[in-house]
């Protein structure tokens, strides 16, 4: 679920920040101090991506008004969906050729997660987004293990995470609508998962709706064979 992966990813953010200053170290290697860029960079490409796009937002509020142009709209669906597609395509490709998986199993697999991963991705933007946040202002940060025997996210939980992204996601879409037209086209993704961010959040991470997947005979691998025993009630 989103939450149990952003606690997780809290502790992984906190970590990679810590190792800033190793960057500017004495004799490191080249190569050492680009692993710990990336390392803050991975989290803090959501903050700067979060950041382009209000200050995309407040330009067109500015000038009043957003000129649509297709060949630059099209080409940035065309390269996102590249950059999402592509990897998963050629894992599909190697599972069912090293594997010998069923085609169409692994591709209904696929499809879902790729599915799941758009509507979750802006979820976690912010919440990346929050934890370098906290990180800058001088929170503690716990360094709990993550719960088992997770039995979902709780509609009050889901609320009290994730109003502040459903707020913006009403009001930007609401300003855009009446003001720019075109705009919430660019921003379609992102806001459509804000404006749900709650039951997505909550669905998503439904017990119940994983194992009807499994049922379903999607994401095989996705289960030990213990649990898989008791899926099936052996």
């Amino acid at each position: 679920d989103v939450l149990s992966y952003g606690q997780r990813d809290r502790r992984w953010c906190h970590g990679n920040f810590q190792h800033f200053w190793l960057i500017f170290g004495d004799k490191m290697r080249f190569g050492h101090r680009l692993f710990f860029a990336n390392g803050i960079l991975a989290y803090t490409f959501s903050l700067l991506i979060l950041l382009l796009v209000g200050l995309g937002f407040v330009d067109v509020l500015w000038r009043g008004g957003y000129e649509f142009d297709p060949k630059l709209f099209w080409s940035f669906v065309g390269f996102l969906g590249f950059v999402m597609v592509f990897p998963r395509l050629l894992g599909l490709i190697r599972i069912c050729k090293d594997r010998g998986a069923p085609l169409l199993r692994e591709a209904g697999s696929t499809g879902v997660e790729f599915l799941i991963s758009l509507l979750v991705f802006p979820l976690l933007f912010y919440m990346h987004s929050v934890f370098i946040f906290g990180i800058l202002t001088g929170n503690e940060v716990r360094w709990e293990s993550q719960p088992r025997g997770w039995t979902g996210i709780a509609w009050k939980t889901g609320t009290k995470v994730f109003w502040v992204p459903t707020i913006l996601g009403v009001g930007v879409t609401y300003l855009s609508a009446i003001l720019t037209s075109s705009f919430p086209y660019f921003m379609t993704p992102i806001l459509f998962s804000w404006v749900l961010a709650i039951p997505i959040a909550v669905i998503a991470s439904s017990p119940r709706l994983g194992n009807r997947l499994v049922r379903t005979g999607l994401f095989p691998d996705g289960l030990s064979p213990e649990e898989q025993s008791v899926l099936e009630g052996k």
